[in-house]
């Protein structure tokens, strides 16, 4: 028996304090550094000297802690380098805030989620204020006890992005606070604040030049008001707006007047008093500048006819939303797709004339999603012919069900499109979360 054989057999890797027990812990860390969290969480449960090194502070410095039940002591201590949380529908309190960020990920904290997070108040935002010294990005949604944020002018020249969406009790003031901010804000999401008037808008337009991205509801909002965001805003990229019911073609023209080459995500929803001329107008400046937008979305606006799509020429646009279009029908359809030849996702739900004979026999390379729910006129056997001309489509039909090279594979909401970096949903929801402000 050689020497080495005999090692080999005295070795007893329980008498050993690392967990891979031939490298330094330094390199043993590493290595778990390129797992990821559920991953991490897998590996803990081999030994224990693997979960004292799994739990180290400084391989978390990225975690989600989704849907948990507050924030115990040995959280809070694993989480003292944090950068990235993401505490969503945790059910936290001020008072574990306040533990969170007193301690030392207070200085380390650049990103952080409390989304649905029903029992926050504005107090939790003075200790973030107060102590979240790198902080860049917030996200507050549905957090309907949140009422004031003043003090978040503590992070002035910090915070770049500040999502607020469907806080029912913010009104004008959260502009005025955001005022001092000037061109530091780059993503604001204030979707489902319906108490903002035409006076906070102006307010935002006058202030919040460096926007980017952003997301308002459009309850009681009038035309003059978003013309002047786009006025001052020059470098927005994305703009979305819900509950359009008040702007008029008026807006239309603004936009016309006032759009920026950045501006390539465009979302204008429930837009039921914009004309067919009005559209048409746009559509043809856009045909003559040489502009193409990636996302167009124009759902509920019941005035985008067939005779206004003519005008539509979009080289560059991956995804179409003409949800509840009802003046849509099948005339136009193939050639929507024709001259968006990029185009990956069309939602065409509720329009009841779409028929979609006219892609039998048609290969159409890039799209990927086509949404019929809701459409009442097309046949089973249109979508089985269609998906297995083109094997790469998911076509989701009246009910709800998803097709795929002629096969029934499932419900819209449980089927999942693989990429590179995530799984999206075929119903377009976490898609359009790509293009949220909160990425």
């Amino acid at each position: 028996m050689n020497q080495e054989q005999t090692s080999q057999e005295h070795f007893d890797p329980k008498t050993y304090d690392r967990p891979l027990f031939f490298l330094p812990n330094e390199i043993t860390l590493l290595i778990f550094s390129f797992l990821a969290q559920q991953d991490k969480i897998n590996a803990a449960r081999v030994s224990r000297v693997w979960r004292d090194a799994i739990y180290s502070p400084s391989l978390w410095h990225e975690a989600i802690l989704y849907n948990v039940k507050g924030f115990k002591n040995n959280i809070l201590s694993r989480l003292s380098q944090v950068e990235f949380l993401d505490a969503r529908a945790s059910g936290i309190s001020d008072e574990e805030v306040r533990l969170l960020v007193i301690g030392p990920a207070g200085k380390t904290l650049k990103v952080l989620d409390l989304s649905v997070s029903h029992q926050l108040t504005n107090e939790c935002l003075i200790y973030i204020g107060q102590h979240c010294v790198k902080l860049e990005k917030l996200f507050l949604e549905g957090c309907n006890k949140i009422s004031d944020i003043q003090p978040l002018e503590m992070l002035v020249g910090r915070l770049k992005t500040i999502v607020l969406a469907y806080n029912e009790n913010l009104g004008n003031a959260v502009f005025w606070n955001l005022s001092n901010f000037g061109d530091r804000i780059i993503k604001l999401d204030l979707d489902g604040c319906p108490l903002i008037s035409d006076a906070g808008i102006e307010c935002l337009a006058a202030h919040l030049h460096g926007l980017k991205y952003l997301a308002i509801d459009g309850q009681g909002i009038n035309d003059k008001p978003v013309i002047s965001i786009f006025e001052n805003c020059t470098n927005l990229v994305l703009f979305s707006m819900s509950f359009c019911e008040n702007l008029t073609d008026v807006f239309l023209n603004g936009l016309i007047r006032n759009l920026c080459p950045s501006l390539k995500y465009l979302r204008l929803r429930k837009g039921a008093t914009f004309t067919e001329e009005g559209f048409c107008q746009l559509f043809e400046h856009l045909t003559l500048r040489g502009y193409s937008f990636i996302s167009l979305d124009l759902s509920e606006c019941t005035n985008v006819t067939n005779i206004a799509l003519e005008h539509l020429n979009q080289p560059q646009l991956r995804r179409l939303n003409l949800d509840w279009c009802w003046s849509v029908n099948d005339s136009n359809i193939l050639e929507i797709l024709k001259k968006s030849p990029k185009i990956e996702e069309l939602f065409l739900t509720g329009c009841d004339d779409v028929t979609c004979e006219s892609l039998v026999g048609e290969k159409i390379a890039s799209l990927k999603i086509l949404n019929l729910f809701s459409c009442r006129m097309v046949r089973r056997n249109i979508i089985c012919d269609v998906s297995k001309s083109n094997p790469d489509l998911y076509i989701i039909d009246y009910y709800g069900e998803v097709y795929k090279d002629g096969k029934k594979i499932g419900l819209m909401d449980q089927v999942f499109i693989k990429e590179e970096k995530v799984e999206l949903m075929v119903d377009g929801r976490e898609r359009w979360g790509l293009l949220n402000i909160g990425t």
